[in-house]
């Protein structure tokens, strides 16, 4: 059952329209400029781009700081 949960919810990300990046960029990038480095920035960046996206690296690189800087602007 958790599977196919996580498939619905999966899907229905993917269905959704991504933001409309001109609004947001402004705001992103001036929240995401406070707390981020260069690389983690880009990272941010990008993945307010796509409806789905994978934040990856090897431990220390800041994924978790990207997804909370991710998830405040949501």
């Amino acid at each position: 059952e958790l599977e196919a949960a996580t498939a619905v919810r999966i899907v229905n990300m993917l269905l959704t329209p991504p933001p409309d990046l001109g609004t947001l960029m402004p705001i992103a990038r001036t929240a995401l400029d406070a707390e981020l480095t260069a690389s983690q920035r880009a990272a941010a960046l990008g993945a307010l781009g796509h409806r789905v996206s994978c934040i990856t690296g090897p431990a220390g690189t800041g994924k978790t700081r990207v997804i909370v800087a991710l998830v405040a602007l949501a």
